[in-house]
């Protein structure tokens, strides 16, 4: 999970959606 620590940005490119 990339962008879980980072911004939501990230993992919406991968498909997850972290904030």
């Amino acid at each position: 999970r990339q962008g879980g620590h980072h911004g939501g940005e990230l993992s919406q490119a991968h498909g997850h959606a972290h904030f």
